[in-house]
């Protein structure tokens, strides 16, 4: 079982952009991470330092990181014109249920970066070539390990942050600050089912 706790000591060791002390955080402040997210949630300087924080290895494991960045890829899957990108979100789910071989994820996951690699040749940064990204890191072979590039926050970034990164600029191509804050929030709110839901099936 991953851990429920987190404190201001894990967060520092993470070298964040600020001292958490900056938002209002003791230095001896340790809470659960259910406890955490909704108090900091509306606290934190940019909307995706929580997300930052708690896609990693240490809280979530390799099953939930994987689902959380299908769900991601699907938030924009109506953006995304290519097949080969729609595709690789569904072997993605079935890999992380193990529904699917990691040939399978292989497979899809090249495809997928072929897909993303047209779009971006098509219209760079456009938002289909944003929504392609997406799909391409939810079906990362390796999520813990995965490099987001120029979506990635920090050298650590699982593919699931990195789902959530492309998720963001496909939100940010031509939306309205409303909507970007309710598809942050949207994200927020999937992490708490996810930690919550530990508890009703415990």
């Amino acid at each position: 079982m991953k851990t429920q706790v987190i404190s201001y000591k894990k967060i520092i060791r993470l070298f964040p952009c600020y001292d958490p002390v900056d938002i209002g955080m003791p230095k001896n402040y340790e809470a659960s991470i259910i406890d955490f997210i909704e108090e900091y949630r509306t606290k934190v300087v940019e909307k995706n330092d929580i997300v930052w924080v708690l896609l990693r290895e240490d809280y979530l494991s390799d099953k939930e990181l994987r689902l959380f960045a299908v769900w991601c890829a699907r938030q924009v899957q109506h953006l995304m014109k290519d097949e080969r990108s729609i595709k690789a979100i569904d072997v993605a789910e079935k890999f992380a249920t193990g529904e699917a071989s990691k040939a399978d994820l292989t497979e899809a996951n090249a495809a997928a970066f072929a897909a993303y690699a047209y779009a971006d040749a098509r219209a760079a940064y456009a938002t289909d070539a944003n929504a392609a990204k997406a799909a391409a890191w939810a079906t990362d072979a390796d999520a813990n390990a995965a490099k987001a590039a120029a979506w990635a926050t920090d050298a650590d970034a699982t593919a699931a942050n990195a789902a959530a990164n492309a998720v963001a600029a496909a939100d940010r191509t031509a939306k309205s600050d409303a909507v970007l804050a309710a598809a942050y929030a949207a994200r927020i709110d999937r992490l708490l089912e996810i930690f919550k839901s530990r508890f009703i099936t415990s």
